[in-house]
């Protein structure tokens, strides 16, 4: 680490802004790192937000193509608005290394610093987007052969991606948000193009599909492009009519479909502004006729970028400004939202020429590479022309973009209005040229994001692992139970508890905000999900709230192993986010018994609102009447779990035991067990043991126990424990354990 400053904080109107000349830091909290460097959504009222660190990666290279790596700070000048800006950072990152070289001198930074250091996304974010207008079967086919390899065997371990299309019927479409699981991405370009594709769960952000029975196995490559032909026969008539009824267009027509077309990529890379970090969109595209789409009276194309943009060999020619200054902003959006867009021509070497858009001949195809040329141009990217092997260009892409300069500096002046900023980047080293974003847009407030902006951002909680944020207060904790339904036996029943404190509804009871959690497996795989949004009405319920929070109960069935649950907590007013973590092993019970679900404190005596969601969104074969009950009742009470425990010297808590496959005694309906206790801090010291009361027992004769304890922890330092219980049945002489956390109030 070097040539960093340190870091400060500042309150502004009661939103914290990062005021930075960075610090040690490392890739990971991509979205926190975005608020600080980008304001966040902008708030409302007297809550406002500044840009103040941007980042600019700069690709550089040589003559003969090559990516250069041995520049020296001084070598670099940043211009923003024309206005020269002082660089705080230059970083060289490498994504075929680990970590990444750093230059300047270093500078020792206080330990409080460190920690509160936003940190950089440097992954690379690739976006795979498939243009279904302009692009013929076969090259739709090749594309998604091409993306499934790559996906496959080209994507570095970590990297995310997202698949996308672009159809006259639908607009954009998102087929998978960003993710690292390879498994949905697949899965995803299956469907892409298909009549049979899965159907995306809209509430989980595009991270999750439903898959029906019968459909093919994601495991292998071929499984999933076996019956490809026959896969894209199956289109719907009035989707194949659209695909091919270029050569019935007349000008005009054409025109509006291309100015649809620009229009919506223009909307696509505002969007991907929110995600933060590198973002690498490869269009696999046979472009649109420049010429009838452009200009009433155009020349052949020739893939000049120049001539393309102009539209014009001889003063006659006029071209059509709607359609020019359209194409020019999107590409514009692109790279102001830290995109390269990569234009990989799918229509290959034999292609059909009357079975696209546009129609035929070599010059219709030239004139169509005039635009693949111009998007180039105009979003600092590149074009490939036709090979019918694509794994060429995309393994050209991974080279490009796998090394490059990160830049950031603290812009003068920013108004936090969504104005634009242009950028422009020199090297002093002559012989070198340079790619960079050409500018960027300031933050807008949240409620302008559309909901694609929206599930972008709950993607980037998700795949760039943002373990922790406080911009809302939460706690969360995870209890598993056991499924009696032999449809859903494989499975496990985790009870999730959110709870927000009062203080987050302090003169706001009607503070509109959602609660969403992920199952991660491992690799990233999305395994189930929730999502609420809690909405009390009524002066009663609203007082309760500004009391005592909110608590609010969610289930997912989950196969055993080891298991991350990410809870995340958003205000539709302002965007403000929280997030936190639950890393649990989610318990097998399918085993011989007996077995214990999870301890649980009980929440009592408390002002706090309880509400309790719909079962989330999983992929389970068990239908509605195999659903399991609320797992965490005794008797036909529901109770409610403590999510984060604090215990009082000297007061007593109630803790739940509830026990499976438990041998009952017949003489007394009831199992014979002994229950022994004791504390353990965060060393594994022992701390002694509480004092326990049996104060209920319940047993439904079919091997389930129910055991209500009330529990009187010892005069302890107030400080986080686990309390463990182990329970032995004396009939059969079997022993299980458990152990559930909790701390001493001070």
């Amino acid at each position: 680490m070097a040539g960093l400053k340190g870091v400060t904080m500042t309150k502004v109107k009661g939103t914290v802004v990062w005021c930075m000349v960075f610090g040690s830091l490392c890739a990971g909290l991509g979205w926190a790192a975005t608020q600080a460097r980008t304001g966040g959504p902008n708030m409302t009222g007297s809550e406002e937000a500044r840009v103040s660190v941007v980042e600019v990666p700069a690709y550089v290279f040589d003559r003969d193509g090559n990516p250069v790596g041995d520049l020296e700070p001084e070598e670099f000048a940043i211009y923003e608005d024309g206005k020269r800006q002082n660089l705080e950072l230059v970083e060289l990152i490498d994504a075929g290394r680990q970590g990444s070289q750093w230059h300047g001198e270093a500078t020792p930074m206080p330990p409080e610093a460190v920690a509160a250091a936003p940190i950089h996304e440097t992954r690379r974010h690739f976006v795979l987007l498939f243009d279904m207008v302009f692009t013929d079967m076969a090259g739709i086919k090749r594309s998604r052969e091409a993306a499934a390899r790559f996906v496959t065997t080209r994507l570095g371990t970590g990297e995310p991606a997202a698949i996308f299309s672009f159809t006259r019927t639908a607009g954009i479409t998102m087929h998978a948000n960003f993710t690292t699981d390879r498994h949905r991405l697949l899965e995803a370009l299956a469907g892409l193009g298909s009549s049979k594709q899965n159907v995306t769960m809209a509430e989980s952000a595009g991270l999750l599909y439903r898959s029906r029975p019968g459909d093919a196995s994601p495991g292998m490559l071929p499984d999933f492009f076996g019956g490809i032909e026959e896969s894209l026969d199956a289109i719907p008539g009035q989707i194949k009519e659209n695909l091919f009824q270029a050569a019935r267009f007349d000008r005009f027509t054409y025109r509006s479909v291309v100015r649809d077309y620009l229009t919506d990529l223009r909307d696509f890379a505002t969007s991907l502004n929110v995600l933060p970090g590198r973002k690498i969109v490869v269009l696999f595209t046979a472009g649109y006729d420049a010429r009838l789409a452009m200009f009433n009276d155009a020349p052949s194309g020739t893939g000049d970028p120049a001539r393309a943009a102009t539209g014009r060999d001889s003063a006659r020619e006029k071209p059509d400004g709607l359609v020019v200054d359209l194409a020019t902003t999107a590409m514009s959006c692109f790279s102001a939202s830290d995109c390269r867009l990569y234009c990989v021509e799918a229509s290959g070497i034999q292609e059909a020429e009357s079975d696209r858009l546009g129609g035929g001949g070599s010059e219709a195809k030239s004139r169509r590479r005039d635009s693949l040329a111009f998007f180039a141009a105009e979003s600092g990217g590149r074009y490939f022309l036709s090979d019918n092997n694509l794994d060429r260009p995309l393994a050209e892409v991974l080279r490009e973009t796998g090394q490059y300069y990160l830049l950031a500096y603290s812009p003068r002046t920013n108004e936090g209005k969504g104005a634009y900023h242009t950028i422009k980047v020199e090297v002093t080293r002559p012989g070198l040229s340079i790619v960079h974003r050409k500018g960027y847009y300031e933050n807008k407030a949240f409620t302008e994001y559309t909901a694609l902006e929206k599930d972008l951002q709950i993607a980037e909680m998700v795949v760039n692992d943002v373990r922790r944020l406080d911009g809302l207060t939460l706690e969360a904790q995870a209890f598993c139970f056991p499924i009696r339904s032999d449809a859903t036996a494989s499975l496990s029943q985790v009870l999730i508890q959110t709870e927000i404190p009062s203080t987050e509804f302090t003169g706001r009871a009607d503070r509109p905000i959602e609660i969403v959690g992920f199952a991660l497996g491992p690799h990233g795989a999305v395994l189930g999900f929730f999502r609420g949004q809690p909405r009390p009405h009524g002066a009663a319920l609203e007082q309760r709230l500004a009391q005592g929070g909110l608590g609010f109960t969610s289930e997912l069935l989950l196969p055993p192993g080891p298991t991350r649950v990410k809870v995340i907590v958003r205000d539709l007013k302002t965007g403000a986010i929280g997030v936190r973590d639950i890393d649990l092993h989610v318990a097998d019970y399918r085993g011989p018994g007996p077995h214990v679900a999870s301890p649980t404190f009980l929440s009592t005596g408390t002002q706090a609102l309880k509400l309790r969601g719909d079962r989330g969104g999983q992929e389970s074969d068990g239908g509605p009447d195999s659903e399991p009950e609320y797992p965490l009742r005794m008797g036909q009470t529901e109770l409610v779990p403590s999510c984060a425990p604090v215990l009082a010297n000297g007061r007593s808590i109630p803790l739940l035991l509830k026990l499976y496959d438990i041998h009952i005694d017949p003489r007394f309906g009831r199992p014979d067990l002994q229950v022994t206790w004791g504390i353990v801090d965060l060393h594994g010291a022992s701390r002694g043991a509480p004092q326990c009361k049996l104060i209920r027992i319940e047993s439904n004769g079919q091997g389930c126990a129910d055991m209500l304890f009330d529990i009187i922890p010892p005069r302890l330092p107030a400080e986080p424990y686990r309390l463990q219980i182990g329970i032995h049945d004396n009939s059969t002489g079997d022993t299980i354990e458990g152990e559930v956390h909790f701390s001493i109030a001070p």
